[in-house]
């Protein structure tokens, strides 16, 4: 299992990974520092700031490890935990790694029973409701709750994307403007099986009309001239 997981190559894994000199930094004949105070760790705002940098990707098949939990659903966490970790855990650094940091963060182990009767987990600091593989706090046992769908939010309007003379966008997220630029990812795959739905970009990533999916890279907020041009745009929008 450990094998299957991590032997898939890593596609971008020659690229070479982002350095302070990438993100526009430099030192000005005063000494002053122009450059950013401190640096992104998203993968999204890392990529916006150094686009020369090629992106990696995450490769590990995860799948293997999501059917041997959901096989083991119902049985004591200790045994299953004891079970892989016997098998993973002689398998050297890579396999070893599996097991730490694929296999059990899979599993959620800090739920607790709230003043409600409801499981709630503070595996993320706040209270959050419980999803996915869990170990019940009173059991033990390995256990499963599926995500509820949030509701859909509201439709998006055509002006929440306005295009820049040079291919970029001011694109409005969480109600907040930013200049973002775009990068083709291909086209979205159909559904693996019957009766699966097809799987949606979520905004600000968007999909054209032939299936082409565009992933938004976000650059900076919108400063003050920004905000001005963007008034004047949705003004003239508003006219015609």
């Amino acid at each position: 299992m450990g094998k299957v997981v991590i032997e898939r190559p890593r596609k971008g894994s020659s690229h070479k990974s982002p350095k302070t000199r990438h993100f526009g930094g430099h030192i000005d004949a005063e000494g002053d520092y122009d450059g950013l105070s401190k640096l992104p760790s998203s993968p999204s705002k890392i990529y916006g700031f150094a686009p020369k940098i090629l992106e990696k990707s995450f490769t590990d098949v995860l799948g293997p490890l999501r059917r041997y939990l959901q096989k083991n659903v119902g049985r004591p966490w200790n045994h299953v935990y004891g079970e892989a970790s016997g098998v993973l855990g002689k398998g050297g650094w890579g396999i070893e790694h599996v097991l730490e940091d694929h296999f059990v963060w899979q599993v959620d182990r800090k739920v607790y029973v709230g003043d409600d009767g409801k499981l709630w987990s503070s595996r993320w600091g706040a209270a959050r409701k419980v999803t996915g593989f869990y170990v019940h706090p009173k059991t033990g046992l390995l256990r499963y709750a599926a995500a509820v769908r949030p509701k859909q939010g509201p439709a998006r309007k055509d002006t929440d994307r306005i295009r820049l003379a040079d291919g970029r966008y001011y694109v409005l997220i969480g109600g907040l403007w930013f200049v973002a630029r775009y990068e083709e990812m291909g086209k979205i795959p159909d559904p693996p099986r019957p009766g699966f739905s097809r799987t949606r970009p979520r905004w600000p990533d968007v999909e054209e009309p032939e299936g082409v999916r565009w992933n938004c890279r976000v650059e900076k907020s919108c400063n003050k001239k920004d905000l001005r041009e963007i008034q004047r745009r949705l003004a003239d929008s508003g006219k015609s």
